[in-house]
């Protein structure tokens, strides 16, 4: 098989980044944590509360890793979709806390029986209006986006959340704080110091 195995992960492996890709860390971190998450994918939600604040603090706020968060649908898709456009909505500089507010709200917005008032509260909170949320969530554009955004990562292998990659390898693992950390020190281990 000409190329073999690596080959084939190369061609499946996400990109560094694209120019619509949120991102936490400095660009020249020495390593690239890429995470495929949904707002409504409970182990998601799991990740970013249990796990991420510590990664945070031990590896992208120290500088050495660059986190590329890039989303993905999963059921219900019209909640998973809204969460996605809801922290679009608000902007880049705010878009890392709204997805967290999500996540920590999971439970009563996108698994509870009053989505549509729970997403306005969250909203509300950083100060996007009913009539801003409902703008945002029908854009025609900005579904379009994320329809290419969804699109990219089925390409690259993505099928399910989470999913993470470090150093453009997948990781197939329990994604624990421990075994997260191990795949980013090895990551570290192997790149130049300066």
């Amino acid at each position: 098989m000409a190329g073999g195995v690596g080959a084939l992960i190369t061609a499946c492996a996400p990109r560094a980044a694209e120019a619509d890709d949120m991102v936490l860390g400095q660009a020249d971190a020495p390593v690239t944590l890429i995470e495929y998450a949904s707002t409504t994918c409970g182990p998601c939600a799991r990740f970013a509360i249990e796990v991420l604040p510590e990664l945070r603090r031990r590896y992208i706020d120290a500088g050495r890793v660059r986190l590329i968060y890039r989303e993905f649908i999963t059921g219900p898709a019209n909640l998973s979709a809204a969460g996605v456009l809801l922290a679009r909505c608000a902007g880049e500089d705010r878009y890392f806390e709204v997805i967290d507010a999500l996540m920590h709200g999971q439970s009563e917005w996108a698994n509870g029986g009053g989505p549509r008032d729970a997403l306005l509260r969250i909203a509300a909170r950083f100060g996007i209006s009913e009539a801003r949320l409902q703008s945002c969530i029908t854009d025609p554009e900005a579904i379009a986006a994320l329809e290419r955004r969804v699109a990219r990562a089925r390409d690259a292998g993505v099928n399910g959340t989470p999913t993470l990659f470090v150093q453009h390898r997948r990781l197939d693992t329990a994604l624990t704080l421990e075994a997260v950390s191990a795949s980013i020190d090895q990551a570290l281990s192997q790149t130049p110091q300066s």
